[in-house]
């Protein structure tokens, strides 16, 4: 068999692979506060989910497209987690064929890889939010912009207009991370294309025309965007955070080995360049541009607009460019040391995709869930409510997803409650259980439930 056979096995091989490891994550109904959200809003008709969505801060791709999905499938936790990994699938396949047509198999397989392994990308990859087709359209801007460096042709600037408008359909920052190309883009024509300039502003006035619609719901949504749109306090603490996000695992060896691997190949990129050591600074360089303005525009409103969890759709950019300059370190080992450097970065990126996927699937499939809907489906009827004190609501925003009939009540009005009245104790609201005896309640325990990263007690309040 050839050798560029046996390349292209190799690449179908870890496409599948890929595929394979983000399907097995969702089967499984383990969701969080703002997965819930996104899930109840996607419960409606596509009357209330177009009006909850307007009335939310983020664009309309992600819970329309949801909203189709459970349409076609039924309304169902891994229908919605499907809904979040066909984007990482399609970036999957990008990678297999036309960043593999760009800049080699190699660097195919390598950003393959990193796109199963890396920290952060099952996370996000499964999550029931709109993460990550920002991810998937920001990452496909950057492989149109690689192939316009390298071909600026009619076709290539209209897919980086098309992909970039997308960025914006999907999340705020996802178009933020597109942005910046375009910027890059325009250094490159004016220092060595200064003949494609006409052709660089009819892209982005094509950009424009596509994105318009959705940019007018964008202004609509943040002016009426209040305190839900302030973010945590942004220091030097969280900036020198958010700089080491892409390399944040659990196991600060593992972290530090990332890092180290990082300024490794980005120095050798430096040192022995080659046609491909622009274009991968050049993505590398949209992470941190994305950071400098979450942070400059926080600065500018007076407080925070930005949040870690924002720079996941850079994440594509980010090691789209550290497998060009992985790849440019192996090819440009000494052949003494070739093999020892391939099996290092091999064995580092198989740990921590190792670990990642024991978290994740660890996390996805916790069968606390699974107790809580037995325990609940033997104790509590269709007419009964419950009480909850909270911070952020957190629990009260998941029910609305798995028991959409429950409703919560106060004290003042659980008299109100026609069927059986129950009580959830949160962690560092103990003392409010005391209120039962003052309003006529005993409160018998039940159980101890959890659900993905929550916990209560279950209690049922009889009358005295």
């Amino acid at each position: 068999m050839k050798n560029a056979d046996k390349k292209t096995i190799s690449i179908y091989f870890l496409l599948l692979f890929g595929i394979i490891i983000y399907v097995s994550l969702i089967f499984n109904d383990n969701l969080w506060v703002d997965e819930a959200f996104t899930a109840a809003l996607v419960r409606g008709s596509w009357g209330e989910v177009w009006h909850d969505t307007v009335a939310d801060t983020l664009p309309p791709f992600y819970n329309l497209f949801a909203k189709g999905m459970t349409e076609i499938l039924g309304y169902s936790a891994p229908v919605m987690k499907l809904a979040s990994v066909i984007p990482m699938i399609l970036t999957l396949i990008m990678a297999a064929f036309p960043f593999k047509k760009l800049f080699g198999a190699k660097a195919s397989a390598l950003f393959i890889m990193l796109l199963i392994s890396m920290p952060s990308m099952l996370y996000y990859g499964v999550e029931i939010r709109p993460y990550s087709w920002g991810f998937f359209f920001a990452s496909a801007s950057a492989c149109s912009y690689c192939s316009v460096i390298r071909n600026f042709s009619k076709t290539n600037i209209t897919f980086l207009a098309i992909f970039t408008a997308l960025s914006g359909y999907a999340h705020h920052f996802s178009l933020i991370a597109s942005g910046i190309l375009w910027v890059w883009l325009f250094i490159y024509v004016i220092i060595s294309h200064r003949e494609s300039i006409a052709a660089y502003f009819k892209g982005i006035l094509l950009t424009t025309i596509i994105y318009l619609p959705c940019f007018c719901l964008a202004v609509y949504q943040i002016k009426n965007a209040s305190s839900y749109f302030s973010m945590s306090p942004l220091s030097l603490h969280s900036l020198l955070s958010d700089i080491r996000y892409p390399f944040v695992t659990n196991i600060t060896m593992l972290s530090a080995s990332l890092l180290a691997i990082f300024v490794i190949c980005v120095l050798s990129g430096l040192l022995l360049h080659d046609q491909n050591t622009l274009p991968a600074i050049s993505l590398i360089a949209v992470f941190f541009a994305v950071i400098g303005f979450g942070y400059g525009a926080s600065a500018l409103k007076g407080s925070s607009i930005f949040t870690a969890r924002y720079l996941f759709p850079s994440l594509g950019a980010f090691w789209m460019g550290v497998s060009l300059l992985l790849e440019n370190l192996i090819r440009h080992a000494p052949k003494r040391l070739k093999s020892m450097v391939t099996s290092v970065l091999f064995i580092i990126i198989i740990l921590t995709g190792s670990y990642g996927y024991y978290s994740q699937f660890k996390s996805e499939y916790d069968n606390s869930v699974n107790h809580m809907k037995e325990c609940f489906s033997a104790n509590i009827g269709p007419d009964d409510g419950y009480i909850i004190y909270e911070s952020a609501y957190q629990i009260e925003t998941c029910m609305k997803y798995y028991y959409p009939d429950l409703k919560k009540y106060s004290w003042k009005n659980a008299d109100k409650i026609k069927g059986t009245a129950w009580y959830f104790e949160v962690e560092g609201y103990e003392d409010k259980l005391k209120k039962a005896s003052e309003h006529g309640y005993k409160s018998v325990f039940i159980d101890s439930l959890a659900f993905d990263r929550y916990s209560f007690k279950l209690y049922r309040l009889d009358k005295e």
